[in-house]
């Protein structure tokens, strides 16, 4: 009955109706909500102490007169200055409600507001506040109404903070973290206690650290403002620079690619420079093939500073032409053969191709090239010599990639820089006499770069594999052929052709010494298996970097134990000759353990042409080294120290770019392709991931013009003219309004989820029949991420590409018990046609099934090429 009194005690009632108020309150101003598994678990505990020194110590006690109230608000307003930084307004909570309810023991949440335009002293008077309205209404338990107003599973990013004179100390019953200031005779002792698996953990050490640093620029100078504050001290900004920057290293003596490539012709002319389906070249056969083209140049008239477009396919004919471009000082621009011919014209025209290469019958005559082609099927050498005008500052190549203007964004390579690059390749992943690299990665992007040029500096064999790479079971069989060492591809590939040689026991791998993956972030659960398998004895690298910084800029050998232990896996430091800065909103240095933006410096900068607008706000002087240069990569990523080494770890995208299975796509220029058709007024285009494997699939949302109409088929048509497959949206939702914000912004939370009737399909929706029928939905189904799958629905149309086409074959072939390959599924794209080939002889077409098997292998060879020529149909 006493309990029962207290309860409806006007005091209490009060302090339960303010709680309950403030809860909700606090929980919707916070922006930093966690899963609650991320601040708890079990496992190894961080334990952390630092002590406060006797000067500030004085000149804290001077401000709080000793008070821990005012010591509490103090040290809560100097630590989460430190944790959350002092570029923008962001919201965190100092403490949880405990389950004690006695009086003066219970740990009560604060909101804490560091914005950059208040004064420190503001920030501690508002804190101050805070804590005393709170104490001031504690007279109730919290526990009784937490479950009540906060969502358990929805647990704030806190720590609870706690101070020896106000509350009990004692070991908490739940994982979160916990500051605990203690006070000392000669000062204060300040303790971190955290789970290790805790994702804030690098940030809250880092902060602990500074504390006393912030604490005395809070004392000294009580009307500065946050965002003036200097939040890493002279030492760490030291210690920063030194983690990002990589060992500079002199140059060779070689002037050009071409002068070290003819040294080395000169060193090992009958070493095998080449090794394809087409048999092997020597350095010396292969140097008579480039100089005989580089003479037909000079006679079509191409000199030093001329731009030559190839439209590239893997081949020996485009290695010719790439080296020999270089020959005569001019700049390759290689033109992918899928890609849709207006995208091929303006890439031409764009870079002021005076001439473009192709191999006979694949210049199609539907480009607008105001120029001559030479073909590069001739089978005569010229065995005279050529003199070389290639020099290290000479423009080596012209690449494309995905740009935020609407268009395909130029970006031009030095020699020089492409040779360090080089350098950095042959060093750090042991290239050399004996290694043989394969070429996995399509020639118009520019991870292929270092693998064109540097296998032919240092003795090496490059190997073109015939085929499609996303065929694993060929890929395999070459790589054991070949006796492939060198593998460098996107992780999406190489995780394709693992899982295909798991019944092998990775037996077709067993050459590899070296693999290099990048292009994407990589995930150590696809390669576990097979590299417990390796025990080693392949070497890993994670690279990352972007097409305007001359493809690698940081590198990681990630250890088997980072695999096996299914860790995050880092990007790495920088190569050599690279600087990395990870920077806030105002560019400053962000300390370790605090994201930022990536910032690259140093060597390996590229050129942008003047009409390119994108340069005046990606492209910085570098204030951290006298004269150079720094490129904004609107990369977010982190500083963390790992055992006794830090690492750089990527974090994703500050803006809406996305790399799908290492294509790097900027969707306003999906946005603006589709701006252009006749019928569309606004157009937003979103990544979506769809089904258990999140797939990724670009939806786009219109708001047509008054009166017009448009189908989804036609829109597939229209965008197929101008953008990759890659790029093609998979949805189309029609809006009457795009959803804006009050500030006039598109609000991206209010576009509704895309349903299956805005799926872009050329075909009416009809249910699969037989058994057979039903399967294969269900495996392409699976596979693709989708719904539902209709009996006519074409696999690429409904988002399919060269990898599901793996995948579906391997699920066929398993679950159906039937032989199937990649290549039957680009023979027949619907679960109807492929029903047929594969079903009961009485149901397939016999006119098919009578094939002898050569003329089968000689099909798949040709859908193949077709396929990579328009992947899109």
């Amino acid at each position: 009955m006493t309990q029962e009194i207290r309860w409806f005690d006007k005091n209490a009632y009060e302090a339960k109706r303010y709680w309950e108020e403030r809860l909700s309150a606090i929980i919707e101003r916070a922006t930093s909500a966690a899963s609650v598994t991320q601040g708890s678990g079990t496992g190894p505990r961080l334990i952390k102490t630092i002590e406060i020194g006797k000067e500030t110590t004085r000149i804290v006690r001077n401000i709080t007169g000793g008070s821990p109230l005012l010591e509490y608000a103090f040290f809560i307003a100097a630590f989460y200055t430190g944790f959350r930084g002092t570029d923008v307004i962001t919201y965190s909570i100092a403490g949880i409600p405990s389950t004690s309810s006695r009086d003066s023991e219970q740990i009560l949440p604060t909101v804490v507001e560091i914005n950059p335009s208040i004064e420190a002293e503001q920030l501690l008077y508002n804190l101050l506040e805070q804590l005393r309205e709170a104490y001031n209404h504690q007279q109730v338990d919290l526990s009784r109404i937490i479950n009540d107003v906060w969502d358990r599973d929805q647990r704030l990013d806190e720590v609870v903070i706690r101070h020896t004179g106000l509350h009990r100390v004692e070991a908490m019953k739940e994982l979160q973290p916990v500051i605990t200031i203690e006070t000392i005779d000669e000062g204060y002792r300040v303790h971190l206690d955290c789970y290790v698996g805790h994702p804030d953990r690098f940030r809250m050490q880092s902060s602990l650290e500074l504390l006393s640093y912030i604490s005395t620029q809070f004392a000294e100078y009580p009307h500065i403002q946050l965002g003036e504050l200097h939040v890493a001290h002279d030492t760490e900004s030291l210690e920063l620079l030194r983690m990002g920057t990589g060992q500079m290293i002199a140059p060779t003596h070689h002037t050009s690619l071409v002068a070290r490539f003819e040294e080395q012709v000169r060193n090992t002319p009958d070493l095998i420079a080449i090794s394809s389906e087409q048999g092997d070249l020597t350095y010396r056969e292969f140097a008579e093939q480039v100089r005989y083209l580089a003479h037909i140049l000079l006679h079509q008239g191409i000199k030093e500073g001329d731009r030559v477009g190839i439209l590239a396919e893997r081949t020996v004919d485009t290695l010719v032409a790439i080296w020999a471009i270089g020959y005569v000082g001019a700049t390759y621009v290689p033109i992918e053969v899928e890609y849709p011919i207006e995208r091929q014209n303006y890439m031409l025209q764009r870079s002021g191709a005076k001439l473009v290469l192709a191999r006979e019958g694949e210049l199609s005559m539907n480009l607008d090239i105001p120029v001559s082609s030479v073909h590069l099927n001739q089978k005569v050498y010229l065995k005279s010599d050529i003199s070389s005008t290639q020099q290290s500052d000479s423009s080596c190549y012209v690449i494309f990639t995905s740009g935020t203007t609407g268009l395909p964004k130029l970006v031009k390579g030095r020699v020089g820089d492409v040779m360090n690059l080089c350098q950095w390749y042959i060093s750090a992943c042991g290239l050399g006499v004996g290694s043989r690299v394969m070429l996995a990665i399509p020639m118009g992007f520019d991870a292929s770069v270092k693998n064109i040029f540097a296998p032919l500096l240092c003795g090496a064999t490059i190997v073109l594999p015939g085929g499609f790479l996303a065929e694993a079971g060929a890929m395999l069989d070459q790589i054991s052929h070949y006796r492939v060492t060198h593998l460098n591809c996107v992780p999406a590939l190489f995780y394709s052709w693992v899982n295909a040689d798991e019944d092998n026991r990775y037996s077709r791998l067993t050459s590899l010494s070296t693999v290099i993956l990048g292009g994407e972030k990589l995930r150590p659960e696809p390669l576990a298996e097979w590299a417990k398998q390796t025990n080693g004895h392949c070497r890993i690298f994670n690279v990352y970097g972007p097409t305007e910084c001359t493809s690698v800029s940081v590198a990681c050998e990630v250890s088997l134990e980072d695999i096996s232990s299914l860790r995050e896996v880092p990007i790495g430091r920088p190569i050599d000759n690279k600087r990395i800065y990870v920077l806030d909103e105002q560019r400053r240095l962000c300390r370790t353990g605090f994201p930022g933006e990536i910032y690259i410096g140093g060597t390996g900068i590229a050129e942008y042409d003047a009409v390119d607008s994108e340069q005046s706000t990606t492209l910085f002087p570098d204030p951290f080294s006298k004269g150079g240069w720094m490129y904004k990569t609107g990369d977010l990523a982190v500083w963390r120290k790992d055992s006794s080494k830090e690492h750089l770890y990527f974090l994703g995208r500050k803006d809406r770019q996305w790399k799908i299975n290492g294509h790097r796509i900027n969707p306003e220029e999906i946005e603006a392709c589709i701006r252009r058709h006749p019928a569309v007024r606004l157009c937003v285009a979103v990544q979506l991931k769809e089904g258990r494997e999140g797939n990724e699939k670009w939806v786009v949302y219109l708001q047509l013009k008054p009166g017009l109409h448009m189908n989804r088929a036609e829109l597939r048509e229209f965008a197929a003219k101008w953008l990759p497959a890659p790029m093609i949206p998979a949805f189309a939702v029609l809006c009457k309004e795009i959803p804006l914000t009050v500030h006039g912004k598109i609000d991206m939370r209010a576009l509704p989820q895309p349903s299956e009737g805005d799926r872009i399909t050329l075909h009416p929706f009809r249910l699969p029949q037989s058994d057979m029928e039903k399967s294969i939905a269900g495996i392409w189904t699976d596979v693709l991420g989708v719904e539902k799958v209709g009996l006519d629905d074409h696999f690429f149309e409904l988002g399919g590409h060269s990898l599901h086409l793996v995948q579906a074959a391997l699920a066929i072939r398993k679950q159906l018990d039937v032989h199937i390959e990649a290549a039957d599924i680009l023979a027949y794209p619907t679960v109807r046609r492929l029903s047929n080939y594969v079903g009961p002889s009485e149901e397939k077409d016999q006119s098919k099934a009578e094939l002898e098997a050569a003329t089968r292998a000689a099909n798949r060879k040709k859908l193949w090429e077709q396929r990579r020529r328009k992947e899109t149909r």
